[in-house]
């Protein structure tokens, strides 16, 4: 990454109905604040200390490594029952088991300048025979949960990522890596296991709380930072409003 680049620091609050940013209407009342981040102890947003310092230990961002960070602050629904029941922690599992479910959820393209599909295929994965498997149902909670699935973005193209599900007593941590390099031809842009994705869905009182950290060890940069880097943070709006929008169906 060039030292010369300046690194904008993007942070947005949304408070007014059907708030654009990034072209992707976020609910009424809703925020969403967004950085772009060079060394992992540079995380600012993260909703709970705990978050912050799990973070900070055990995520490297370093040179090559573009990272960003996003906290979606969303209204919670009276419905909503309280987070530390099981119930409810047993269905915030399920949503996240739910990956056939992100199929054609929509984000805002920069280079096309218009909505588009974010995920052309999406779903759980036997990962030694590649069979396609129907989302997985949870009846019981248990510490940690993990699957592989295959995903086609027009992002990154198609490819095998290895999800992590783990239930803490303030939030729910989910992670996403690939566990297949992710190449443009015969050009291999990210070896495996360097793109990450951290998630944490923190509910309170009045909120629920969707704090994304992206980190991508890239071996060859073909798009600008700045461009990549915006890419990155209308991905991460697609992906949080589609968890938030699942959470408040219950």
């Amino acid at each position: 990454m060039n030292n010369n680049i300046i690194i904008t620091i993007f942070v947005i609050t949304l408070s007014c109905p059907n708030i654009v940013y990034g072209q992707l209407p976020l609910p009424e009342h809703s925020i969403a604040k967004k950085n772009l981040i060079i060394k992992s102890n540079q995380v600012s947003l993260a909703p709970r200390y705990a978050i912050s310092n799990y973070i900070k230990r055990n995520l490297t961002i370093d040179k090559p490594t573009l990272g960003i960070e996003a906290l979606y602050i969303f209204p919670k629904h009276n419905n909503i029952k309280n987070f530390y029941t099981s119930a409810r922690k047993l269905y915030i599992i399920n949503v996240l088991h739910a990956i056939s479910g992100m199929e054609g959820i929509q984000y805002y393209s920069q280079s096309k300048g218009k909505m588009s599909t974010l995920f052309e295929k999406s779903y759980m994965i036997n990962n030694k025979t590649m069979k396609r498997l129907p989302d997985q149902k949870i009846s019981v909670l248990k510490p940690a949960y993990s699957f592989h699935a295959l995903q086609k973005d027009n992002i990154l193209g198609q490819n095998i990522y290895y999800y992590t599900i783990k239930i803490y007593s303030e939030y729910i941590m989910f992670t996403v890596h690939n566990s297949s390099a992710i190449t443009y031809g015969l050009l291999t842009l990210i070896d495996k296991e360097k793109f990450k994705l951290y998630g944490f869905i923190v509910e309170d009182r009045d909120n629920i709380n969707i704090y994304l950290v992206y980190s991508i060890n890239t071996r060859h940069l073909l798009i600008p930072i700045q461009k990549l880097t915006i890419s990155l943070q209308n991905r991460a709006d697609a992906i949080a409003l589609w968890i938030y929008k699942k959470l408040t169906q219950q």
